[in-house]
C-alpha cells in the first residue's frame, strides 16, 4: 500500500505493487470461495463462492493491466463490494437471519 500511494500520480502501477496487491486480492477471494464451499449448506449462500472466485478472476485481470494506482484500488475495492452486496441481499431477500440462534446461547 505504501508503494501504491507513493506512486499514485503515476500513469500506471508498477509492475510488483499490482502484483502483490491484485494476487493478494485474489488469493483472499479464491480462499474464501473454498472456504465457503466447504461449511453447511446455507440458501443465501449458493452462489457465493462463483461470486468469489468471479472476483479472484477480476482481481489477476486487473493486476496484469496495471492501471493507475487509484484505478486499481478502486477496481479491486468495486470487485469486493459486488460480491459481497450480492451476497447481502440475496440472504436478505431469503428473510433469514444473519446470526445463527445457536451461537448466542
Amino acid at each position: 500500500m505504501v508503494t501504491l500511494i507513493g506512486h499514485a500520480a503515476d500513469t500506471r502501477t508498477p509492475t510488483t505493487t499490482s502484483w502483490l496487491i491484485g494476487g493478494a486480492t485474489a488469493g483472499l477471494c479464491l480462499s474464501l470461495a473454498v472456504i465457503v464451499a466447504l461449511m453447511s449448506h446455507r440458501p443465501g449462500a449458493r452462489f457465493v463462492p462463483h461470486s468469489l472466485v468471479a472476483a479472484g478472476l477480476g482481481s489477476l485481470v486487473a493486476a496484469a493491466l496495471h492501471p493507475r494506482p487509484w484505478v486499481l484500488a478502486t477496481v479491486l475495492l468495486g470487485l469486493l463490494t459486488l460480491v459481497w452486496t450480492e451476497a447481502f441481499v440475496r440472504h436478505a431477500r431469503l428473510g433469514e437471519p444473519f446470526i445463527e440462534d445457536d451461537v448466542l446461547t
